[in-house]
């Protein structure tokens, strides 16, 4: 008897703007409008599945700007966006939110502010910098030589077009599109403020979104339509000012009681953001703080920007920040898919990410031309250049003495520079001349050279 099975297909029903996860048939995914941060999470957020992003630097708004992608992926895809927080503040964020690039079509049913069916992959050229087409002209060899690419600049995890829109941030939302979404119902605003004092802000958010989901996921049962999309819910700013007085304990249970909740209604995903001083891991007074919230999360990413210390932004000209991983999404499989998918994850942490005039990149970390110095240092020294006072001559005779050290039982040689003082009196046309460096050995300290 044979031991091979025909594949089954997946009961999952796809959704638009979503697609089955390569590695399990059991997964839906769906894209966070970031194609590089897509290939980090395996090909983009599963369905059911939460993200926590953390950005403990005060001066950046980083974090800000991967949850306003979230948002608009889900608009142009014709997903249900419902955003939690304070409603002036959400508003606010939506006014601020970019929006498709030149070219780029919308994948969902929105009629307005939509753009042509021409693709838009030549602005990710444009916004390249430093590149040119130009042929090299080192050796004809490396002219059929493929580009050197530190980020992905499509989803890796297949070719729809219909998966992932292309943004640019020069380019703000319509409001016409804003009150066309707000009015259909597509974007739905949660308060998050505290109604009555016998409950907590995330109590009350909790049980609003429960009510949500179970009536969205009853009306999908009743009814066969195939109009149904995914839901994104998007918390920018969990446990800021608009959420009341809220505790540790209160952010932990919210964690866990929202993932929870997504595992019973395998049609939406949330993504959510944290304050700067909520992020830092020593906000809270349990130890470990940012990883037993990792634990809470199916995928938790920090974005560490380089504005609060200059030496890694002169060290790094290049990138914007350090990008580290603490967990990533692995629904229906032991190990997460990001392990195989991932053009960009490598043996080691070593990620980063840049914000362009354009868009937002995560990329590899590496070091700019000559380790990351942009100009050659060939400038010669105060020391090697002789001044009409010195009594160094250039035409010294090196005397090499041999003694023996005081503290120990090893010869120790010394190069020293010698000379007549009046070398310079008697030939002024050698004062420019450079003096032989001195060169120190020591073989009682054989890991010291001084040169």
């Amino acid at each position: 008897m044979s031991s091979f099975k025909r594949k089954a297909q997946s009961s999952q029903r796809v959704l638009p703007g979503t697609r089955i996860s390569p590695i399990s048939t059991s997964t839906i995914i769906t894209s966070t409008g970031i194609p590089s941060l897509d290939d980090l999470l395996g090909g983009g957020i599963p369905l059911s599945c939460t993200s926590l992003i953390l950005t403990p630097d005060p001066h950046s708004s980083y974090g800000d700007l991967v949850q306003k992608y979230f948002v608009v992926q889900g608009l142009a895809a014709g997903h249900s966006v419902w955003l939690v927080g304070g409603k002036s503040l959400c508003k606010e964020m939506v006014k601020e939110c970019m929006w498709l690039a030149e070219g780029e079509r919308l994948l969902g049913p929105i009629s307005a502010g939509g753009g042509s069916s021409q693709s838009a992959k030549s602005t990710d050229a444009e916004d390249d910098e430093g590149y040119s087409n130009d042929k090299i002209k080192i050796a004809w060899r490396y002219g059929g030589m493929k580009r050197f690419q530190t980020t992905v600049e499509t989803s890796s995890s297949g070719s729809d077009l219909n998966y992932c829109s292309t943004f640019d941030l020069t380019k703000t939302l319509p409001q016409d599109l804003v009150d066309t979404v707000e009015e259909s119902g597509q974007l739905t605003y949660l308060d998050s403020e505290p109604e009555f004092d016998e409950s907590s802000s995330t109590s009350q958010v909790l049980l609003r979104i429960h009510d949500l989901l179970s009536e969205r996921s009853r009306e999908m049962s009743v009814q066969s339509d195939t109009s149904f999309t995914a839901v994104r819910i998007c918390i920018p700013a969990l446990g800021s000012s608009d959420w009341g007085d809220i505790s540790d304990t209160q952010i932990l249970h919210f964690l866990h009681s929202l993932r929870n909740l997504l595992r019973q209604h395998t049609f939406a995903c949330a993504s959510i953001g944290l304050p700067a001083h909520i992020s830092a891991d020593s906000w809270s007074n349990r130890p470990a703080w940012t990883q037993k919230m990792s634990w809470l999360a199916d995928a938790a990413i920090t974005m560490s920007a380089f504005s609060a210390d200059p030496s890694l932004t002169q060290a790094f000209p290049a990138h914007h920040g350090i990008v580290r991983i603490h967990s990533l999404p692995c629904p229906h499989t032991l190990l997460p898919p990001s392990d195989k998918l991932s053009m960009l994850r490598g043996g080691e942490n070593n990620l980063a990410f840049k914000c362009t005039r354009k868009k937002l990149v995560f990329e590899t970390l590496h070091l700019d031309v000559e380790g990351g110095v942009g100009e050659r240092r060939t400038k010669a020294s105060e020391e090697d250049v002789i001044s009409p006072n010195s009594t160094k001559a250039p035409d010294d005779v090196i005397d090499i003495g041999q003694h023996q050290h005081p503290h120990a039982d090893v010869a120790t040689v010394e190069i020293g520079l010698d000379g007549q003082s009046n070398g310079l009196a008697q030939n002024p046309n050698l004062q420019k001349k450079k003096a032989k460096k001195t060169v120190a050995f020591r073989s009682d300290r054989p890991e010291l050279y001084e040169f």
